[in-house]
C-alpha cells in the first residue's frame, strides 16, 4: 500500500515540479533548445508587462 501511495504522489506532483523548474529556468535566462517550437513563457511575460503598464 505504501508503494501505491508513493506512486500516486509522484504522478500528482511531477507536473507541478516540472512547471516550476521550467518557469524558474526561463526567468533565469536559460536558453531553449533548438528543437523548441513555441516559447509560452515569453508570451506570458509580455502579457505581464502590458498589464503593469496600464
Amino acid at each position: 500500500i505504501k508503494s501505491l501511495l508513493c506512486m500516486i504522489f509522484i504522478v500528482l506532483t511531477a507536473p507541478v515540479a516540472a512547471h516550476a523548474i521550467a518557469r524558474g529556468a526561463h526567468r533565469a535566462g536559460v536558453k531553449l533548445c533548438k528543437g523548441s517550437v513555441v516559447d509560452k513563457y515569453a508570451e506570458d511575460k509580455e502579457g505581464e508587462a502590458k498589464s503593469r503598464i496600464k
